[in-house]
């Protein structure tokens, strides 16, 4: 989700920086673009933090879930050999 929003601003950007430098300026006025354009390189620069977070964190609940499995199929197993006992 955090790669999907950061797509749709680094999109945003771009048609705010285009709208800056080659709209019709009496459609547009190139200086609003020009600072939400600014305002977007901001947000992207801050962005790359919570990228690197969410990752973090979905590789987390990745090896969490991995060493849960684990778990399960050692308790598993050894249900089994106790049942193969009696």
């Amino acid at each position: 989700m955090v790669l999907s929003a950061v797509h749709d601003l680094t999109l945003a950007h771009t048609y705010f920086q285009f709208l800056a430098t080659t709209a019709d300026k009496a459609k547009y006025d190139p200086h609003l673009a020009s600072a939400e354009a600014r305002q977007c390189q901001d947000l992207l620069s801050q962005a790359q933090y919570h990228v690197a977070r969410a990752r973090k964190v979905d590789e987390e609940e990745r090896n969490f879930r991995r060493r849960q499995e684990e778990e399960r199929e050692a308790l598993r197993a050894q249900q089994i050999q106790e049942l193969v006992k009696n």
